[in-house]
């Protein structure tokens, strides 16, 4: 019943982020970007855990660059078949070589870095609301890796997708920062 329930809403949040116009998301994105770098957990974070946003996710480039030239450790995910992604340490965007459903990542040959060694990871979402919870691509990635994190878990969300709930299984994995346009919600987890 959940999985129906999340199916329908993935397409609906779908469509309605994609029906903001580009204009509006970039801006949109700029103030979220402004507040995530303004995070205290984000300045005294040595090594920072960071998605490669596509399409009309929020852009996560500006975050990215300026991660890496403050001189922090930035890493991004490698995903597995199975499942599974591995956090790797990258010094050049450019050097992204592979792509995995459609998501530029670092290539084989680039070394993992523990999870327990990351201080803040900066986690996707087709939406989220204020208990913490996301509504993910439906691959169970991030649910499968938050739980290995010793540091802060942040969600980006622009506040057209911030939802009253968001339809939850036992195993979805919550954050416990969450940034939008509007505000910066440090949720009780």
């Amino acid at each position: 019943m959940i999985a129906r329930e999340k199916a329908a809403l993935r397409i609906a949040l779908r469509r309605r982020t994609v029906a903001i116009p580009a204009d509006i998301r970039r801006e949109v994105d700029s103030e979220i970007t402004r507040r995530a770098l303004s995070l205290p957990a984000f300045r005294l974070a040595d090594t920072i855990f960071c998605y490669f946003s596509v399409g009309a996710e929020i852009d996560t480039r500006p975050l990215l660059e300026q991660t890496l030239r403050l001189g922090k450790t930035l890493c991004l995910p490698r995903c597995q078949s199975g499942g599974t992604m591995d956090p790797v340490a990258v010094s050049d965007l450019r050097a992204l070589t592979e792509v995995f459903f459609g998501i530029p990542q670092p290539g084989v040959d680039a070394l993992a870095v523990p999870p327990e060694s990351i201080d803040l990871a900066i986690v996707p979402g087709l939406a989220f609301d204020l208990s913490g919870y996301r509504l993910g691509q439906g691959g169970g990635y991030y649910d499968r890796f938050l739980p290995k994190l010793s540091g802060v878990a942040v969600g980006l969300c622009r506040s057209a997708v911030l939802l009253p709930k968001v339809p939850r299984d036992p195993h979805d994995q919550p954050i416990s920062i969450l940034v939008t346009e509007k505000e910066i919600a440090e949720l009780k987890i």
